[in-house]
């Protein structure tokens, strides 16, 4: 597991505001990017307490490579409208949100701060992350 070190209190708010895990999906401001920024470009759509795919939201993820059917099958929320505590704004949960977080992992775009919340966005995650989100 990657690790990083976020000794100073004020250090440890200010990088659990900007991203960490809310459950097993991404939260923080980056979170509230991602689900901002999918929600312009018409991927999702808002409703009530979730999320829905467009049809361009559908081919905009099987183009990148998820396997959105599978997610369907699931036994929970496909895509839970959150409430970030800290931007007070909505983030992805569900099992679309998991997906993203894990596919930003995999992909060593964000890397785990050990016995905390907080992820750390690596160099590689700073550039591949804004490509994953063009449209």
């Amino acid at each position: 597991m990657k690790t990083c070190s976020v000794s100073i209190q004020a250090g440890n708010a200010r990088a659990l505001r900007f991203a960490r895990t809310c459950y097993d999906h991404l939260a923080g401001a980056l979170g509230v990017r991602v689900a901002t920024a999918l929600e312009r470009n018409k991927v999702i759509e808002p409703r009530e307490q979730c999320f829905v795919l467009t049809l361009r939201g559908e081919r905009w993820f099987e183009e990148r490579g998820f396997d959105i059917a599978a997610l369907r099958k699931q036994r929970r929320q496909f895509a839970r409208r959150c409430l970030d505590w800290t931007e007070r704004r909505h983030h992805i949960g569900g099992a679309v949100g998991a997906m993203l977080l894990g596919r930003f992992l995999d992909r060593g775009w964000v890397a785990r701060c050990a016995g905390t919340r907080i992820l750390r966005v690596t160099a590689l995650g700073e550039q591949d992350i804004e490509r994953f989100l063009q449209f």
